[in-house]
């Protein structure tokens, strides 16, 4: 499923908003965190105890209450990051991004030809 980015349309409007990193699994963390006002997750795989089915599923709750969901990835990982998009996640972080080619690779991982 495609999920609109609501904190990008509200950030381009003017609006503030309130996140948090989530690094704990299960979907209730993500839900709970959007019913108590967080606008959105982050949620952390780099630190945190999600698997990335954790994470689709932490996504879909979120989204369901309400809420955004962002993920942070381990590394620069092609294939992971073409799973996350591909399962819905309207964002990542990309840790350790150290060289304009590590850019590049990741720029190019976001996109499908023609782009």
């Amino acid at each position: 499923m495609i999920y609109p980015n609501k904190i990008k349309q509200r950030l381009q409007a003017g609006d503030k908003i309130m996140g948090c990193f989530l690094a704990l699994p299960g979907i209730a963390s993500a839900e709970l965190m959007i019913m108590v006002g967080y606008d959105c997750v982050l949620i952390d795989r780099e630190h945190g105890q999600a698997s990335m089915q954790d994470a689709t599923a932490q996504m879909a709750a979120a989204n369901a209450a309400g809420g955004t969901a962002f993920l942070r990835i381990p590394k620069l990982d092609l294939g992971e990051i073409k799973y996350a998009l591909d399962a819905g996640m309207v964002g990542l972080m990309v840790p350790m991004i150290s060289s304009v080619a590590e850019a590049e690779l990741l720029g190019k991982a976001c996109t499908y030809p023609p782009q």
